[in-house]
């Protein structure tokens, strides 16, 4: 059994040798198909979970203009408590927020200044409120115009427009990228099973199982897109990464998510070994055949 193994293991990684740039080729396509479906994949997540965060309530985050006391924030409070449609009003202390931040991302505070402003959460009656209390915010004489106001209705419909776009035009690269990289290993295990005609019409002269045939092209599709699901996955991880601390240092959005860590790594890597077998497997079911 082992040695059979050993043999099946030996021939995938000597035609993964012999094929050379084709198999880079496989492996790197692979690599850039598993990324974007992972990318969009993470984002789409990302997507869901802040529509979860946002909820069904009509909310205004208003940015108050920087060196505002405690006063001026109550008094700014007041007025906008005094509005038609408000039904709530919430000061955000922009240390508050700054230190979640840095709980999270601890690299990012060392020599950091705090670029979050202090915030009034505004919770309105309904939709139609909206526009209206934006508008008389955005007159207040404490409000900060570079910092803005954020609107959750607003962001909440941009999502689902996002959220649309990653469906369908997402799905659309998704399917593009996996076809040029299926076609890859496709045609890489098929010029190995070409070149190596002469040993198969040997093995089947002695007798071998076509199990034993089949397998080390198998195992050459599977380590290809492995290997390319190893790469994507990796690759994922880093710039995810990267990209929450730029948020988080920089965003007046909430930190939100995660990364897809070692789990979104073993998922693509299972993934591209999933794709590289099955289009190896197409290959060798059409060409084996045709040797005799």
């Amino acid at each position: 059994m082992l040695d059979r193994l050993e043999f099946v293991l030996g021939e995938a990684i000597e035609a993964i040798r012999r094929n050379g740039l084709m198999a880079l080729a496989a492996v790197n396509t692979t690599a850039i198909a598993l990324l974007v479906f992972g990318g969009l994949a993470y984002a789409y997540f990302g997507i869901q979970n802040r529509l979860a965060d946002l909820g069904t309530q009509f909310t205004l985050i208003v940015s108050i203009r920087d060196g505002t006391d405690r006063k001026g924030i109550h008094e700014m409070a007041q007025r906008a408590r005094s509005l038609p449609g408000v039904k709530r009003v919430v000061h955000l202390p922009k240390e508050e927020h700054w230190k979640k931040v840095l709980a999270k991302y601890p690299d990012i505070g060392r020599g950091a200044k705090n670029p979050f402003p202090e915030q009034l959460l505004l919770e309105i009656t309904s939709a139609d409120m909206v526009d209206a209390v934006r508008a008389e915010m955005e007159k207040d004489p404490l409000y900060w115009p570079e910092k803005g106001i954020q609107d959750a209705n607003r962001e909440r419909f941009l999502l689902r427009r996002l959220t649309s776009f990653v469906q369908y035009a997402g799905t659309l690269l998704v399917l593009v990228t996996f076809l040029t990289a299926g076609t890859l290993i496709y045609n890489t295990v098929h010029l190995a099973v070409m070149s190596r005609r002469q040993e198969i019409h040997t093995m089947r002269l002695v007798g071998a199982s076509h199990g034993t045939i089949r397998w080390p092209f198998l195992l050459e599709g599977g380590i290809e897109g492995f290997l390319g699901g190893m790469i994507a996955g990796f690759a994922l991880w880093g710039l995810t990464t990267w990209l929450s601390r730029l948020v988080a240092a920089y965003s007046l959005l909430q930190v939100g998510g995660g990364t897809p860590g070692l789990t979104g790594v073993v998922l693509l890597a299972a993934l591209g070994a999933a794709l590289g077998m099955l289009c190896a497997g197409l290959s060798v079911r059409k060409y084996l055949g045709a040797i005799q």
